[in-house]
């Protein structure tokens, strides 16, 4: 882990560490209590590589203007002085360790889009699932794709879609109560299911009330048999989305002859077409611990963020033990550990 990766005086490093006050900006609901368990360990490499600058030790007297910095997992960084800020978030105190340099932030930490936003905001930037969006808005299901954790999405593309029988496409859309019954099929409660690891191959509850057998074959995942998962692992606030490349009906689904169509769903309008495309990433290291659709990987300060005054900036000179830093942002060891 990270805690592992820090303690080794071989790798030269920066780390922008959120003290407690800022980290309780994520703490709401007993969010940061999930992200410290081992049912999140990727969500958590997601959040401490966003703060993590490995094979360079950026030191106070280098930054004399603007300097751009990347982040282990691919975050753009910016760091400024006068005042000293990165990413235009204050930095309160700095302190050099055995192997690099730390800089506490005060105010909020540097909050990469898998702490940032749920999945029906990341599903809404993707044009490929355009579809997948309006059928969990047709049927009400917005607010727990958006709200509920920790869920696992299994996310069918448009062409999943499009690939259903027009019988089937009808049926499902003149028929709101089986429309939403096929989607909470694709909906894993539980804890997120990253699919990082054939171990986690297996049979798991949907919130439709039936299962989903998971199997491993030749290093990828298929779901009841048939249907491939394109894109594995993207990471989301409230869990994990797995973009597939079929829907997956009820076992023993089928059109009732003599039924007629009930409630017919009126979709809402596609969204535009951004044409994003996800990103496997799986965070398995600090070297690869990126998550990201093409979406901007950080949220914006906020606006109410202060500058902090000369007497505030404490750049303390002498090197100091992890063990003196952890005093400085104990919340953050939580995380690592």
């Amino acid at each position: 882990g990270f805690r592992t990766f820090l303690d080794d005086s071989s790798n030269t490093l920066t780390l922008f560490a959120p003290d407690d006050a800022a980290l309780g900006l994520i703490s709401e609901n007993g969010y940061l209590e999930k992200l410290i368990t081992s049912d999140w360990t990727n969500h958590r490499q997601c959040l401490v590589g966003a703060h993590l600058i490995s094979g360079e030790s950026v030191a106070p007297n280098r930054i004399t203007s603007v300097l751009q910095l990347t982040t282990v997992n691919g975050i753009s960084l910016s760091v400024e002085n006068q005042p000293l800020t990165v990413n235009q978030i204050p930095i309160s105190a700095s302190q050099e360790v055995d192997n690099g340099w730390v800089y506490v932030l005060s105010d909020q930490p540097i909050i990469p889009q898998c702490v940032a936003l749920n999945m029906f905001e990341l599903g809404s930037l993707s044009g490929d699932l355009s579809t997948l969006i309006n059928t969990l808005i047709a049927t009400n299901l917005r607010d727990t794709i958006a709200t509920e954790i920790p869920l696992t999405l299994l996310a069918p593309t448009n062409d999943a879609f499009s690939a259903l029988s027009k019988e089937v496409q009808k049926y499902l859309y003149q028929n709101i109560d089986e429309l939403a019954r096929v989607l909470k099929g694709h909906i894993i409660v539980g804890k997120p299911l990253y699919l990082d690891d054939t171990a986690q191959a297996g049979t798991y509850s949907t919130m439709a009330g039936h299962s989903l057998s998971i199997t491993a074959s030749g290093g990828r995942f298929v779901i009841d048999g048939t249907t491939q998962i394109v894109e594995a692992g993207v990471l989301a606030k409230n869990g994990v989305i797995h973009v597939i490349d079929q829907i997956v009906l009820p076992r023993g689904f089928s059109i009732p002859p003599s039924m007629a169509p009930v409630m017919p769903v009126t979709l809402a309008p596609t969204p535009g077409d951004f044409d994003l495309q996800l990103t496997s990433n799986p965070t398995l290291s600090p070297e690869d611990s990126s998550n990201s659709l093409s979406l901007p990987t950080t949220l914006a300060p906020s606006p109410a963020v202060t500058t902090p005054t000369s007497t505030s900036t404490a750049i303390i000179a002498t090197k100091a033990s992890w063990a003196v830093v952890n005093v400085l942002v104990s919340g953050l060891w939580l995380i690592l550990a």
